[in-house]
């Protein structure tokens, strides 16, 4: 993946803050949950805090070119988003010592001339109750298991960015010429086994993802770089492959289905180099441990991934399980000024979009099961009248997760989705905007919300009250129940007309799952 160069090295000064403390984000003070270890922090991991011991079952984790001026706010991206976790690249070598793609060096970190500082933004992302994983390598510049000859210091160099950081999630991208650079891969496959048995004496956390390029048939020098890892004994907790740039036009709106062929290939190599190692994996054992990043808007092969194909991906890893979905990148998370264009840009997307468009859509891929924040004690919602039918107020500072109900000015909601500080009755242009589903209007009885008064039923047929008749000009969402042709189905993510009964070869190719 590209990283943005810049014509000088910015020569602001960082603004170091003092011990972390709380931070007001929608009216609610927010903390995240540090893990438990002992004389871990530095002088930096101080001030930005200590990273989540864990981030959930499934993740949407983008990746920041963290060397961008001025410096991206991870902050406004969460807020604006619900974004969590983010992947900051690159470390490189620069003269024989890391940095930021060899424009700042590792204590300092990227700044701006506005104040921005890439360690303000990790510290803010942690107080909201995010995270940040950071990524070794990249196509451009020379990775440090390159410069680095001495695998023990290789060793210590990683420890102490991680250490210094706070990190309990590290990536190394591996792509261009040095997935065939066998010294590198074999010194920092050993240097990587070292770590990892020192942290694990000092109950220390970590999880090691590689990046790798991929093709819609699998990995090829990425095969050899996973095998050098599994071989040196290192504990891969994911292989996050790169589907993008394929080498070749294909037909518009395909790109998703593209992404979801290079993940199961990849699955079934996996599966392959563990099997050869003897080290026994489940195909869910497998899942667990895939990610994908496509390039959100246009690639350098001309390819597109919209809205519509991100929204397939997630679907897709949901059916199965697939631990990570990324991006490349957030700095192209926004429309170009001049709307749709034909080249590739590291500031835009290229296609018509919202701003952070993309987020917004791959945000719900969290699991939210893995990460917790601290909060104030609940208190209603000002002018919401209070409990509704035997359902509780909503609150605004209060987290729902999906199928919880609320009442909200007379009217009963139910999430969709997780969501914290979503107003049940904002105004939106699309149903997927809102987490909340109105389901009842107890001021207006028989009411049906969500059905409109020219519904056209895909088949008669007899209808329960919680499945009525599917209707093929109507959206559903997840949990969503119809009845079609006697049968009853539940949506299993989001979609519109989609026959519930249309034969597929896999269950994770139709919405509809047949419960009746």
């Amino acid at each position: 993946m590209k990283s943005q160069k810049l014509a000088a090295i910015m020569l602001s000064a960082v603004v170091i803050l003092g011990a972390a403390s709380p931070i007001l984000m929608g009216g609610t003070t927010v903390q995240a949950k540090e893990i438990s270890t002992k004389n871990i922090q530095t002088k930096i991991s101080t001030n930005i805090g200590i990273g989540q011991e864990s981030w959930g079952s499934t993740v949407f984790a983008p990746y920041v070119d963290a060397c961008s001026y001025p410096v991206f706010s991870l902050t406004d991206y969460a807020k604006a988003t619900g974004t969590k976790h983010f992947i900051l690249g690159f470390v490189v070598d620069k003269n024989g010592q890391p940095s930021w793609g060899t424009y700042y060096d590792m204590e300092e970190g990227p700044t701006d001339y506005q104040g921005g500082s890439l360690l303000k933004e990790i510290q803010g992302l942690r107080q909201m109750g995010g995270d940040v994983m950071v990524s070794f390598g990249g196509e451009a510049n020379v990775p440090l298991a390159s410069s680095i000859k001495d695998v023990n210091k290789l060793k210590d160099t990683y420890k102490k960015i991680i250490k210094d950081y706070g990190l309990t999630y590290v990536d190394f991208d591996i792509e261009g010429a040095w997935t065939a650079d066998f010294d590198s891969i074999e010194r920092r496959s050993e240097a990587l086994a070292l770590l990892q048995k020192e942290l694990k004496a000092e109950n220390y956390p970590l999880e090691v993802w590689y990046t790798l390029p991929v093709l819609p048939s699998g990995m090829t020098n990425g095969v050899d770089v996973v095998k050098s890892a599994v071989k040196h004994g290192v504990d891969l907790s994911g292989v996050n492959v790169m589907t993008m740039c394929f080498g070749s036009k294909v037909p518009d709106g395909t790109m998703g289905d593209l992404v979801i062929d290079s993940a199961k290939s990849v699955h079934k190599q996996l599966k392959n180099i563990y099997a050869q190692a003897n080290i026994k994996k489940s195909d869910a054992d497998i899942w667990k441990m895939i990610g994908v990043t496509p390039m959100n808007g246009l690639d350098y092969s001309g390819n597109i991934v919209d809205q519509n194909e991100a929204k397939e991906v997630l679907n897709f890893g949901k059916t199965v399980g697939m631990r990570l979905i990324g991006m490349w990148s957030v700095n192209r998370d926004f429309q170009n000024s001049q709307g749709k264009t034909n080249y590739v840009s590291i500031n835009d997307s290229s296609i018509l979009q919202e701003k952070f468009e993309f987020g917004k859509i791959l945000s719900k891929y969290d699991s939210n099961d893995g990460t917790e924040v601290i909060e104030k004690p609940d208190t209603e919602d000002p002018g919401d009248g209070g409990e509704v039918d035997g359902v509780s107020a909503y609150k605004t500072d209060r987290a729902y997760v999906a199928g919880e109900q609320v009442s909200y000015k007379g009217k009963i909601y139910e999430a969709k989705w997780w969501t914290k500080g979503d107003l049940p009755d904002a105004k939106v242009s699309n149903s997927w905007e809102t987490p909340w589903k109105l389901i009842k209007d107890v001021e207006t009885p028989g009411e049906k919300p969500d059905e409109k008064p020219d519904e056209k039923p895909g088949e008669d047929g007899e209808t329960s009250e919680d499945a009525p008749l599917y209707n093929s000009d109507k959206e559903y969402i997840a949990g969503d129940k119809v009845t079609y042709n006697g049968k009853v189905y539940k949506a299993k993510w989001w979609t519109k007309g989609n026959l519930p009964d249309t034969k597929v070869s896999n269950s994770w190719e139709t919405p509809w799952e047949l419960v009746g």
